[in-house]
């Protein structure tokens, strides 16, 4: 930290929060952490992997868009999607395509077991 005016009211705004018995960790713009008690930083989380667009629906649109009513499909989840996640990709299209209440799906082992009912 460059020393001047800014560096003298940093140290003294330290100071202040020590007496007044704060704890706390501060980093200055330099990077540096200035650390008063037993507190710990939090580690930041991970941004969520977004997938590019259409990469769930080119796995289950083959399968799905040749269903009539009464066949059933059990169609695996690829690798980097959450089953339910997948599930629910899945029934949003038989809904949005079919209509409501037109298929009944259901997670089972590492796949999404779909019925078409209408």
């Amino acid at each position: 930290m460059a020393y001047g005016i800014k560096t003298l009211t940093f140290e003294k705004s330290l100071n202040i929060l020590k007496v007044l018995g704060a704890q706390y960790i501060i980093v200055d713009k330099d990077g540096v952490q200035h650390v008063h008690g037993d507190l710990k930083l939090a580690v930041p989380e991970e941004p969520k992997k977004r997938l590019p667009p259409g990469t769930l629906k080119n796995v289950y649109y083959p399968v799905l868009s040749g269903m009539v009513p009464g066949d059933d499909a059990k169609i695996p989840v690829p690798e980097g999607v959450t089953l339910e996640a997948f599930r629910s990709a899945i029934s949003a299209w038989c809904s949005g395509n079919w209509g409501n209440g037109s298929a009944v799906t259901q997670c089972v082992d590492n796949a999404v077991e779909v019925l078409r009912l209408e």
